[in-house]
């Protein structure tokens, strides 16, 4: 596991969601048209469809962004209980049943934001949670941990200081009534670590912690390597000898970094887990001897390695334009025959649940007991919210029980199917997107419409994460990373350090926006994680150019292949889509007929002036990829050249802006700035504060007035269909100017 813990929160749904993109977009649509090549050529027409069919029913707005019924479910490491986060009192909490037919029960009751995610501790009993140490300070990131013992159903803080951040190191079945957490109280750049006695409540320094960015820990939870920023914004990994000495161990460059790294150790301590990428096009999984720091390729991919399972690794998934379950009997050196043996056991469980999953989908393994014995299933599907499927390997009858949905009513409602396109970009770039058509438009789910639709650009955020194919934001998997929203298992499905989720963060959106009547186009430009480091680094420096050019030419390969109606189309997106919204209409005025920026920077000078300061670490990268300094003339000249802010002028379609007022990451005065420029040259812009969030709109009364502004918005620039608002926004604490 790749513990970034300057980078990871506590936070469920916080995944580095939050840098833009760069340089100037000096062409003419008609120029980027021209240049756009094989990506406008028309493509073969399918069969037609059917015309004037009937658009489904709406689905309500609290159907689809309400609190669901069951989120990160988990199974205790005995695998004799079940807990999840669902409503109380319209809060999210922590419930629980005993396995396999125990009645549900709430384990916390907690108010305001709640709890949105949480982790067995190996200690059976005892669940490990996170919260925001609220008073007036919602959605600032500054998390408090607790533990929670439900077999008295006694709580208590591990953590409890004002603005200080606290965030889950490790755990190991093998010290089981210890954990590892990081502290930045003494200096807010850096964590501290602890190891805690979750028995007394006792905590123990073992690190303090004068530079390191991330730590890794062996299953005994000694610390093994270190890992800080080095001059030239790559990484130096490690030995941890003793609180004063340590050994260096690899130096990886600033391209390679962020597609290597360890995932975990072998129990015996010495064997460690690695990923690197050898080419710019491959992508290898390695073990590691520390002791002598050979490094021995057990699998290698074209793809980019999504997650792994076993300790040692039995299987892996590959993940392009869609996933792809790979098994390993490769030459491990720490294998032995029941190993192969649990290969194959392995392969024949996995294909029994995928004859019960529905369209014989790839099981997702999202949480499983500490022997592996029982697993918690999910199948990873397009068009059919998440189901949640328990199976345990003893079973003589290899049975396969359905438990329940994640959104119960949401099954009830007619979805639809995302098709992977690849359209390449105007240089030869290869740019996987995701096209999801309303169902009236393409009936048959030929993935071309009857005539063009309205179409939304909806532009993934990171910008080093990905869209995927796939139904749901919040699908749980075996994260590696720091916080209770990570379950730290050994033995299970784990995320590989370059992918960090299985899942992307839009595609109930995507429903959401189909449903209305848009087509939506997802496209994955340039400087998106998970198509290795080549594609990764084409977008160091690109922000706001090429990353940038990227969209326009997926958004012409619509209008071209009579997807889009060519003035019917809006861009939104959230924190670097966000930035993406503002780019695409200050660089592109004539293209979209109008935008929505969710927490989107405008102004790349004051946004990397104002990171939060546990950042510190992996400032030099973060300027890299930007491709300036903040502090500068060169770096301010090249920023204003590209952020939106100095280019407000050139903006003349509506906007809708939204902001939380306590984001840590995309402060409000980025939005501010912006809507006041927007505002002196006359320009429709709607604007909206949520004084009690921060990067993520985590209260539902919220999500639900926020979908409630912005379909009325759309509806009226793109004419799709709309719900009428009822009171959402009575409900929420939205300012509205």
């Amino acid at each position: 596991m790749k513990i970034d813990a300057s980078l990871c929160t506590v936070f469920l749904f916080v995944v580095t969601d939050l840098f833009i993109s760069n340089a100037l977009f000096d062409e003419k649509v008609e120029k980027s048209a021209e240049e756009s090549g094989k990506s406008l050529e028309k493509e073969t027409e399918p069969e037609d469809n059917e015309e004037d069919v009937k658009p489904p029913p709406i689905i309500p707005r609290k159907v689809i962004f309400a609190d669901p019924d069951y989120a990160s479910v988990r199974l205790s490491p005995d695998g004799k209980w079940l807990a999840w986060v669902a409503p109380y009192d319209n809060v999210p909490n922590i419930w629980g049943k005993d396995l396999p037919d125990g009645e549900p029960r709430t384990l916390t009751k907690e108010r305001g934001r709640g709890i949105t995610s949480f982790s067995w501790t190996y200690r059976n009993q005892t669940i490990m949670y996170a919260q925001l140490y609220s008073q007036d300070k919602d959605g600032d990131e500054n998390w408090r941990l607790s533990i929670l013992d439900t077999s008295t159903m006694k709580t208590r803080f591990l953590t409890e200081t004002f603005g200080v951040k606290a965030i889950l190191l490790d755990s190991s079945q093998k010290q089981p009534d210890k954990v590892v957490i990081g502290i930045n109280n003494r200096d807010p750049r850096f964590y501290d670590a602890y190891l805690i006695d979750l028995e007394t409540g006792n905590e123990t320094l073992i690190f303090q912690n004068s530079g390191f960015k991330s730590y890794q820990f062996d299953q005994d939870l000694n610390i093994r390597l270190l890992c800080n920023e080095t001059e030239d914004a790559g990484e130096s990994f490690y030995k941890y000898i003793n609180s004063t000495h340590v050994e260096h161990f690899k130096t990886v460059s600033f391209e390679d970094s962020d597609v290597t790294g360890p995932i975990y150790f072998h129990e015996n301590g010495e064997i460690l887990y690695w990923m690197e990428s050898p080419t710019p096009e491959t992508h290898g999984l390695y073990e590691v001897n520390l002791t002598s720091n050979d490094m021995t390729l057990i699998y290698e991919s074209k793809q980019q390695i999504a997650t792994v399972i076993g300790n040692p690794v039995v299987s892996l998934m590959e993940n392009y334009l869609k996933p792809i379950r790979i098994f390993i009997n490769g030459t491990d050196s720490t294998k032995n025959q029941s190993d192969f043996d649990s290969v194959a056991s392995l392969s024949h469980d996995l294909a029994q649940i995928r004859k019960n999953m529905p369209d014989q989908s790839e099981p997702l393994i999202v949480s499983h007991s500490s022997d592996f014995s029982i697993w918690l299933i999910v199948p990873i599907i397009d068009k059919t919210p998440p189901s949640y499927y328990y199976f345990d390997r003893k079973d003589p009858n290899r049975r396969v029980k359905f438990l329940f949905n994640y959104r119960q009513t949401l099954k009830s409602y007619s979805l639809v199917p995302m098709h992977p396109v690849e359209i390449t970009s105007r240089d030869g770039l290869n740019l996987v997107s995701y096209l999801t058509l309303p169902l009236e438009s393409d009936p048959k789910f030929t993935s071309r419409p009857s005539k063009p639709v309205p179409t939304i650009l909806l532009v993934h955020g990171g910008p080093w994460q990905r869209d995927k194919w796939t139904f749901d934001e919040e699908i749980l998997c075996n994260k590696p990373g720091p916080g209770p929203g990570a379950r730290l298992g050994k033995n299970g499905e784990i995320l590989s350090p370059v992918d960090r989720c299985l899942v992307t963060f839009t595609p109930i959106s995507v429903q959401y926006y189909a449903n209305r009547g848009y087509a939506v186009l997802q496209c994955n430009f340039r400087g998106s994680s998970g198509f290795g480091k080549k594609f990764l680094n084409a977008g160091n420096g690109q922000w706001g150019d090429r990353m940038q050019n990227d969209l326009t030419d997926a958004v012409l390969w619509a209008i071209s292949n009579n997807i889009s109606q060519p003035d019917k189309i809006a861009i939104v997106g959230r924190s670097y889509g966000g930035f993406a919204v503002l780019a695409g209409l200050a660089f592109t005025p004539d293209l979209y007929a109008c935008g929505v920026d969710v927490v989107g920077p405008s102004n790349l000078i004051t946004m990397l002036k104002s990171f939060p300061p546990y950042w510190k670490p992996v400032y030099r990268m973060m300027k890299k990829r930007l491709g300036g300094d903040p502090y500068t003339p060169d770096g301010q000249k090249f920023f204003r050249s590209i952020s939106p802010f100095f280019h407000a002028h050139k903006i003349k379609r509506p906007l809708l802006i939204a902001q939380g007022a306590n984001d840590p990451k995309v402060r409000k005065f980025e939005s501010d700035q912006i809507v006041d420029a927007l505002r002196n040259q006359s320009v429709p812009v709607t604007y909206l504060v949520f004084p009690n969030e921060g990067h993520h709109f985590v209260r539902s009364e919220n999500r639900l007035a926020f979908y409630a502004i912005n379909e009325k918005f759309l509806a009226d620039c793109l004419g799709g269909r709309s719900e009428p608002m009822h009171n959402d926004i009575a409900q929420s604490s939205v300012q509205i100017t």
